[in-house]
């Protein structure tokens, strides 16, 4: 079933030590205990989107997000 008996808690900590948010994302596909853990807030602290999304791009997101705050 993709535990191997480990709580939550512990499959928090191991995924918690992918450093990249496109790991965590699709460790998600492993099966849905996994896709409900790999979504906990405590490992979305920080998203790497570097090659994503251009400087001028994302200059007018934050804009938009603060007139909607």
């Amino acid at each position: 079933n993709g535990s191997c008996g480990f709580t939550d808690e512990i499959w928090l900590r191991i995924l918690g030590i992918l450093g990249d948010s496109k790991e965590l994302a699709w460790s998600g596909a492993v099966c849905r205990r996994w896709y409900r853990i790999s979504r906990d807030a405590q490992l979305w602290t920080a998203i790497n989107i570097t090659g994503i999304v251009d400087a001028c791009k994302l200059a007018e997101l934050f804009k938009v997000c603060r007139i909607n705050l």
